[in-house]
């Protein structure tokens, strides 16, 4: 499996966020009946943010995970806690600058596929 190339730790900080797919039963009395939906029902994501890259870099970077974009699972090293996870990207955007930098946009979720 493909590792994510290193660009570097993201300069607007690394948030980590859940999702959860729980299914929910209300009954009239106010009851509420929760369960998760499958065994990985909880999924971690990271919306991360690279500003002030080197064009060429933000090109190459923005172009491999382009290639992988909702389809193809690969892995990335968390920035802060140093733990490898099997991710899929999300969500992708390249942006320059006025400045001529590169920024990178992304939105890595968790991915449990074999």
């Amino acid at each position: 499996m493909d590792m994510m190339p290193d660009i570097g730790t993201p300069d607007w900080g690394v948030s980590d966020a859940t999702t959860d797919d729980i299914a929910k039963v209300r009954f009239g009395d106010g009851y509420e009946l929760r369960s998760p939906n499958g065994i990985n029902f909880r999924r971690s994501e990271w919306p991360l943010k690279w500003s002030h890259l080197d064009p060429e870099v933000g090109a190459q970077a923005y172009d491999w995970l382009k290639e992988r974009k909702g389809l193809t699972a690969f892995l990335w090293r968390h920035p802060t806690r140093n733990t490898i996870f099997k991710v899929v990207c999300e969500e992708l955007q390249l942006t320059h600058d006025q400045f001529g930098n590169c920024v990178l946009s992304v939105k890595l979720s968790q991915d449990f596929n074999p």
